[in-house]
């Protein structure tokens, strides 16, 4: 499994839902070419118009329109936008190119999967003997006597 740190889009392209990744797909294969920097012609857009939806204009429209978080949209425009940059490879640097990459990152992360994008967190060994005192503290009930006792005491009864 390969824990290294991902390009903003394709990291943004694992977290979209299948519905965002099939319309997406399809407005890129169907248009050639999807457009950066504006709502005109953007992905979420050109993806909406793949499922009947027009006038995607705003991050919310493109949310409720591909059923994800406003979050998920944010993520997606900014790493999606921000293909084009001074220094960006050549794949990236035109319109076209960010197409064909966005098309190589939906079929890597498949387009009939939802969030395919695993989080692992990866304790010390004092954060897990913290972890399992907590854990003892809440089955025995000695946590919830503890914040009764703090809540008596701060509400003067």
């Amino acid at each position: 499994m390969d824990f290294s740190p991902k390009p903003p889009l394709e990291a943004a392209v694992m977290a979209l839902n299948s519905k965002a990744k099939k319309a997406f797909y399809g407005a890129a294969r169907r248009l050639n070419v999807i457009s950066r920097g504006t709502w005109n012609g953007c992905a979420f857009n050109a993806g909406a118009a793949e499922l009947g939806i027009e006038g995607i204009d705003t991050f919310a429209a493109a949310a409720k329109a591909m059923g994800v978080s406003h979050h998920t949209v944010t993520k997606f425009i900014s790493a999606w936008d921000g293909t084009a940059y001074p220094g960006a490879i050549e794949y990236h640097a035109t319109d076209k190119g960010a197409t064909d990459y966005l098309v190589s990152l939906l079929e890597k992360a498949g387009l009939f999967s939802d969030h395919a994008l695993v989080r692992v967190t990866v304790y010390d060994a004092q954060e897990l003997a913290e972890i399992k005192e907590l854990q003892a503290e809440l089955d025995s009930g000695a946590l919830l006597d503890g914040i009764l006792e703090l809540e008596a005491v701060l509400c003067g009864a």
